[in-house]
């Protein structure tokens, strides 16, 4: 017996046992019992595609490295999936959409660019890939082992003979994948590698080296170009048109130009990753000749190490009686046992990764046995370092709650013993340890207990202590006690010391400055004078100069006028300071008083000051209108009782905003005063008296709809304002902000204009003039006399109703009147029809929709 929805398809034969059975035609009502096995299939698939991937987001959020959550997921979570799968039937949507929930659960977490290759990352480890095993594979492995397994036990069972015969392979056999080789860009990195590289080497830190997931994805989307540099958004998708890099502006911004080729990041990005790829080969080779090697992998290693054995350059400039392109190789080894032997390594890896047979037959040579694993992975590292930094990325592509939290969270330096050599000790506050310096008595922030920053501390505070012996140190640091370091710290400096670190510190920037312009090409002034409460003259002087391929704008000096404020006094004083740090008069291109010192400047008018002098002219019907509205806000603002009182009847009323703006500040035009004016407009009329004059202007609607106007006017006016200022603004973005505000306007008058004449002419077709043969009917009389004698037996009620004065002198002249009411008894309008539609539609509706309203229509 088949059923299908809780209804019986076909019975096949069986027949029911007797008893009380439902209809077949309301078997409707026990679907809510399950019936078919399809229901059980289906909520076995839900709970265990819900407990998968429950425990992959347990995985995701451990700290397991990315190689481990990998494996984990495999062996963790995939047998909940594995279990049901050769026992119930898996529709390929179902699989499909699983493995897109663990993809996005990976890019989530930061372990997957949602750009990246898919089948990389189901590939092994080996052959480049992430080792992830999905969901479509696990399903089609596990019901070919169970086919396979029903194949080789059907001929001495009979039951599985009959599942064989019955077996549908097309619900089970899924599609092929398509290959890695079909997407160019994910395919090219690995053409690459297997061109010019050892695959097996190149590959090996996905095995062997432990890295977070995060920087695995990082490095993996880097291969793969699918990282949105600007190249690949000029190129691929199409939002944006400069493909150029960020930094250096010249190259395409490239994978290959961030990792490796921009002028920017080699002085120190590159140098950066560089060291810590060689640190390692040095910090080997010295621990191999028994030298003295850094402490930690961060500190610089130092130019030259020896012993009775050998001797190590780092870095070290080599002398040579012929010109050579690269005179200061990485590390130079002189081994003293062999005499002559010196070995030069140079250090050479791919930026991604890439291990030639060139760098293994190097690191086979030199002594130290450096695995090329550690030299690897600090060079992938370094390079996931530098692509986070230029392209931005906090993590991968999405930062994560628990990557948010661990990069806000302050982390807390500790105390090493070994910090006394610089003479240091720390306050002994497990929670906020902080370095104490043993001879100024001085507390450092936490952040500054790093070697080279103590090193600094020493070298720059206290250079004559240097060379002496630590036990003088150890002995201090005994004497101190935690209260006395305490107390210390809570010194505060004296007014001396402030004041000379403030100078030292504007001296610092100052000359700083100066020395960016003596390397400008050209630069340019911004000077103005204003007068301070005590009657002071002060004159500001900015400068514009070219650096690092840009314009900057910075502070140059404020200096007192000592007596006028006149043209002369004013470039006095600034050639003073043009002459006094050998400046180039000649360079200057922006604001020069005079033509002689700088026969190549222009000089030019602030563009604020000419827009609102522009603002000054205006009718004399606008302009009592904003003289009267300065009254009115000065009036309420005049006593801080009336701004009380008018804040309280704002609140009353449940207005937005409670205040009137009073004072026209030198950058802000009128448009904010005149807008909150008009805002207020109800409030100020309630608070303004019957009595005052400025109370019947809240009143006239012409007055309002001049207000009205102005505020348009003068807040579009104020925005453009706004618009012309700011740093690095040049004269042509000034000229093109002020020139598309014109072209705005010319637009809107033309656009008014143009809209009056076309209404005009609109009026003159739909209303034609009347004929001028019926002006009679209007104006019976020509003559004035005439009608003062007509209308002097007439009321001026009748007079004024042209209608009643016909039907006045109807039973006089009954033919003339006739003709005049032919031509005024025609309706001009439907307003009648209108009226009554309005109240039908009162009484139609929908709690009284009646079927004939034609009674009620009746007045």
């Amino acid at each position: 017996m088949v059923t299908k929805r809780g209804k019986v398809v076909h019975t096949g034969g069986v027949s029911l046992p007797e008893g009380t059975i439902a209809d077949i035609e309301d078997s409707y009502k026990y679907l809510g019992i399950p019936q078919a096995n399809g229901n059980l299939e289906q909520a076995t698939r839900k709970a265990a595609t819900a407990k998968y991937l429950q425990r992959v987001r347990q995985v995701l959020r451990s700290q397991l490295n990315g190689k481990n959550k990998t494996r984990a997921i495999n062996s963790y979570a995939l047998p909940v999936i594995r279990y049901p799968a050769g026992i119930i039937r898996w529709p390929k949507e179902e699989i499909q959409t699983t493995d897109v929930k663990t993809r996005k659960l990976l890019t989530m977490h930061g372990g997957f660019h949602p750009k990246s290759s898919t089948l990389r990352l189901y590939a092994s480890r080996k052959e480049g890939g992430r080792g992830l095993v999905s969901v479509e594979a696990t399903i089609q492995d596990e019901t070919s082992k169970m086919h396979e397994y029903i194949k080789l036990k059907a001929p001495t069972d009979s039951v599985l003979s009959e599942c064989l015969r019955q077996w549908r392979a097309e619900d089970t056999v899924l599609e092929d994948r398509s290959s890695w080789e079909d997407k160019p860009l994910h395919w090219m990195s690995h053409r690459t590698i297997t061109e010019v590289a050892d695959i097996n080497k190149s590959y090996q830190w996905l095995e062997r080296a432990g890295l977070q997931d995060s920087t695995e994805a990082l490095i993996l989307a880097a291969q793969e170009q699918a990282l949105s540099t600007r190249a690949i958004e000029a190129q691929i998708y199409h939002t944006r048109q400069d493909p150029r890099c960020r930094l250096c502006k010249e190259a395409p911004e490239t994978i290959q130009h961030i990792t490796a080729g921009c002028k920017m990041l080699a002085g120190k990005a590159y140098m950066e990753r560089h060291n810590q790829v060689a640190g390692i080969i040095y910090r080997n080779m010295c621990a191999e000749y028994g030298l003295e090697t850094p402490r930690s992998k961060w500190e610089t290693p130092p130019k030259v190490v020896e012993n009775e054995r050998a001797k190590i350059l780092w870095d070290f400039q080599i002398q040579t009686d012929r010109m050579v392109m690269a005179n200061q190789p990485d590390i130079v080894v002189v081994d003293k046992e062999q005499r002559k032997a010196v070995t030069v390594v140079p250090v050479v890896i791919g930026a991604l990764g890439a291990v030639t047979p060139k760098l293994e037959e190097w690191l086979q040579q030199i002594p130290g046995k450096t695995s090329d694993l550690l030299v690897q992975k600090s060079a992938v590292l370094g390079t996931a370092k530098i692509l986070r930094r230029t392209l931005k990325l906090p993590g991968l592509c999405r930062e994560t709650r628990h990557q948010r939290e661990k990069s806000t969270a302050k982390v807390k330096r500790k105390y090493h013993s070994d910090y006394i050599q610089f003479r240091l000790f720390w306050n002994r506050e497990e929670e906020d340890p902080k370095p104490h310096c043993v001879l100024g008595y001085e507390t450092l922030a936490n952040e500054a207990m790093k070697p080279a920053k103590l090193k600094r501390h020493l070298e720059t505070k206290h250079k004559e202590y240097q060379g002496k012996p630590i036990g003088v140190f150890e002995r201090k640091r005994d004497e101190l006690k935690k209260h006395m370091m305490k107390e210390t710290s809570q010194i505060p400096l004296s007014n001396d010391t402030v004041q000379r670190r403030m100078k030292a510190m504007a001296e610092s920037v100052e000359l700083q400055l100066v020395t960016r312009l003596r390397q400008s090409q050209f630069f340019s002034l911004e000077l103005d004078e204003s007068i301070d409460l005590g009657n002071e003259a002060h004159l500001l002087c900015f400068v514009r100069y070219i650096y690092a391929a840009g314009l900057h704008d910075e502070f140059l000096f404020c200096r007192s006028l000592p007596t006028n404020t006149t043209g002369e006094a004013i470039f006095h004083s600034l050639n003073d300071l043009i002459v006094k740090n050998n400046l180039d008069w000649s360079r200057c291109v922006g604001i020069a008083p005079t033509r002689a010192v700088a026969p190549s400047a222009a000089a030019t008018h602030c563009c604020i000051h000419r827009e609102q002098l522009a603002l000054k002219k205006m009718p004399q019907c606008l302009k009592s209108v904003l003289d009267e509205s300065v009254k009115i806000v000065n009036k309420i603002k005049a006593k801080p009782l009336n701004s009380r009182l008018f804040k309280a009847v704002c609140e009353e009323m449940g207005s937005e905003h409670t205040k009137l703006f009073h004072t026209e500040v030198r950058w802000l035009s009128g448009g904010k005063v005149l807008t909150r004016l008009f805002e207020l407009r109800d409030e100020v009329m309630l608070f303004l008296h019957h009595s005052d004059e400025l109370y019947d202007r809240m009143h006239d609607f012409h007055w309002l709809a001049k207000l009205a106007y102005l505020a348009d006017i003068f807040s579009t006016l104020n925005t453009l304002n706004v618009a012309l200022q700011g740093k690095t603004v040049t004269i042509f973005n000034v000229q093109d902000k002020i020139k598309a505000t014109r072209l705005k306007m010319e637009f809107t008058v033309a656009s008014f204009k143009q809209h009056l004449l076309d209404l005009h002419l609109q009026r003159g077709i739909y209303f034609p003039e009347l004929d001028a043969s019926f002006d009679w009917i209007r104006n019976p009389f020509g003559d004035k006399t005439h009608i003062e004698q007509f209308t002097s037996k007439l009321s001026p009620r009748e007079v004024d109703s042209l209608t009643e004065f016909w039907f006045h002198i109807q039973p006089e002249h009954p033919q003339l009147a006739g003709s005049a009411l032919k031509l005024l008894m025609p309706f001009p309008t439907t307003y009648n029809c209108e009226v009554g539609f309005s109240t039908l539609v009162g009484l139609k509706t929908k709690q009284l929709n009646w079927d004939s309203v034609e009674m009620d229509c009746w007045p």
